[in-house]
């Protein structure tokens, strides 16, 4: 079987996390037939083909960007993983003076608003 092309399937998570489309509004748009339907894969699961949503996202990159030839959008930005989210580092609130009656709850969240 040489020359038969690899596909790979993809789920709604991952089709979702692609596109960054809501799954309402990939529905809608595969209802209007503007972005490429699922396929069965058995019972009730479906998946979509990863080259044509691929295809999908450079059509809307050509659309974003109708005066770059193709071969300078793929090289505009580099291709690495989205850096991980962080909580927001904010300071550790002081502890509120032992003389302060209340549940330690109560302490922490005095100490928040007290200046």
């Amino acid at each position: 079987m040489t020359g038969t092309p690899v596909r790979h399937f993809l789920r709604l998570r991952q089709v979702k996390a692609m596109t960054g489309l809501s799954k309402t509004t990939l529905y809608d748009r595969i209802k209007k037939g503007t972005f490429p339907a699922p396929v069965s894969l058995g019972g009730r699961s479906v998946g979509w083909i990863e080259s044509e949503v691929a295809a999908w996202q450079d059509a809307r990159i050509d659309e974003a960007r109708p005066n770059q030839p193709p071969s300078q959008q793929e090289d505009d930005e580099p291709h690495t993983r989205a850096p991980e989210l962080r909580p927001h580092n904010r300071p550790i609130p002081a502890k509120a003076p032992a003389s302060e009656a209340g549940t330690a709850r109560n302490r922490t969240h005095a100490s928040l608003y007290s200046a």
